[in-house]
């Protein structure tokens, strides 16, 4: 019983030294399935359904160098409701069945906040999943680019 404990804490310190060292790519970065992006800066709310460009999106946002949540009390917003699981990942990506998916059906909630004042752009992940705490960092330029792709405003300037 020690020895197996002791290979599960040896595995787990490995993984947890090898994530810090070696970050994850964008091809090894979970993602949701689909994201809808929606709020009062679009004039229509926008679904991204492809999986690849949302793993891409996700990849982007540096969770590493977290932002204080102070900074971004009065900045515009738009909301994204992030679709995860394996429910989700059957979902048909048909218009109609896109159309129908209302924002508070998904499993996870955040928020994009454009550059703003000067300011660089940021994303904001809610808790979800067994997981109780937001986090906040920026996004790359290549994030900005997919949801550029979306006609998504990356500036409020």
């Amino acid at each position: 019983m020690a020895s197996r404990l002791g290979s599960i804490t040896a595995a787990f310190t490995l993984s947890v030294i090898t994530l810090v060292t070696h970050p994850a790519t964008v091809a090894d970065t979970a993602a949701p399935w689909i994201i809808i992006v929606h709020g009062d800066l679009l004039p229509q709310r926008v679904v991204m359904a492809d999986f690849h460009e949302n793993s891409q999106l996700m990849g982007t946002i540096d969770l590493s160098s977290l932002t204080d949540s102070a900074e971004v009390q009065q900045r515009p917003y738009l909301s994204l409701a992030m679709f995860w699981g394996p429910n989700w990942a059957r979902y048909p990506r048909t218009p109609e069945a896109l159309a129908r998916l209302r924002p508070d059906q998904g499993n996870q909630h955040g928020r994009f906040y454009p550059a703003h004042g000067g300011l660089d752009p940021l994303v904001m992940i809610g808790p979800t999943m067994g997981r109780a705490y937001t986090t906040l960092g920026p996004i790359s330029d290549e994030g900005l680019a997919v949801l550029e792709g979306y006609e998504v405003p990356i500036h409020m300037d």
